[in-house]
């Protein structure tokens, strides 16, 4: 660590050329730098823009509906587990065959596994929706 900090200046230089007789390109000057910030108007009259940044706790993310599959491309669509308990689903996500001589089981597990859609409705186990699909 002291021999980066040590070696910040000569970082800072212009390159060196390493082919005999080059020389070095002459310094250039730093161009100057836009405004931090531009002046903006409040987009209503009781807002006011003082610069300041606000924070706030966000809902707890859930990304039991991600996939790669849609309809357009061999997914069931959004609406794939409509009227499921989510208890139900994942308890028998775990059960389904690692493998299959079925071609047609081999595509519809694809399919189910890898479909984005809306969640089932109800609380979430100790283990993620996208979890047990995964």
């Amino acid at each position: 660590m002291v021999a980066l900090l040590a070696s910040a200046p000569v970082l800072a230089q212009a390159p060196v050329p390493l082919r005999p007789g080059a020389s070095a390109p002459p310094p250039r000057e730093a161009a100057p730098l836009p405004p931090v910030m531009p002046s903006v108007e409040p987009e209503s009259p009781g807002a006011p823009l003082d610069g300041r940044v606000s924070s706030g706790r966000l809902g707890d993310l859930d990304f039991a509906e991600a996939g790669i599959l849609g309809p357009e491309n061999g997914g069931f669509g959004p609406d794939m587990w409509r009227g499921a308990d989510r208890a139900l689903v994942e308890a028998l996500l775990p059960k389904i065959p690692a493998s299959t001589a079925s071609p047609t089981l081999q595509k519809l597990t694809r399919r189910l596994l890898l479909s984005a859609a809306t969640p089932p409705e109800g609380e979430s186990g100790p283990v993620s929706l996208i979890g047990l699909r995964l």
